[in-house]
């Protein structure tokens, strides 16, 4: 599955690292696992499987997408 980064730090963070000492060793294994997690998912079904993620869909012009929030 793609993933579109808001913050282009978060995408840094999860490619190269870049200011991982800035966040508890927990948060950035618990981000790389879950963004792990979501590029590995086959469709957004087995995404609603985790809790965590808080998904849910959008309505009017962007119906056809997903945030997590």
């Amino acid at each position: 599955m793609r993933i579109a980064f808001k913050d282009r730090r978060l995408q840094e963070l999860l490619l190269h690292g870049e200011r991982a000492n800035q966040y508890p060793p927990a948060v950035y294994e618990a981000f790389v696992a879950a963004v792990l997690f979501i590029q590995q998912a086959a469709d957004e079904r087995d995404l609603y499987k985790a809790p965590g993620l808080h998904m849910e869909r959008l309505q009017g012009k962007r119906k056809d997408n997903t945030v997590f929030d």
